[in-house]
């Protein structure tokens, strides 16, 4: 019996830095891609992440405030 993989969400509006994590993880890990971080917002509340990876450069907002806004959520 096959397990489920682990979910990872990347949030990074770089394509190359996504598509390298992808690449490298995909194999063992169930990789959700979001476009920035209100998309990996929405995405952490959906989808349930065992583990969120941040661009410390996010578009439309901080890493720090994708944190806080997610620890939000999360209690």
């Amino acid at each position: 019996m096959d397990r489920e993989k682990e979910k990872i969400v990347i949030a990074t509006s770089d394509l190359t830095h996504a598509e390298i994590l992808l690449e490298k993880l995909s194999s063992d890990y169930e990789m959700i891609k979001a476009k920035n971080g209100l998309d990996a917002l929405k995405l952490v509340e959906e989808q349930t992440p065992d583990l969120l990876i941040i661009d410390a450069q996010l578009e439309d907002m901080t890493s720090s405030n994708l944190v806080i806004e997610v620890k939000k959520t999360n209690n």
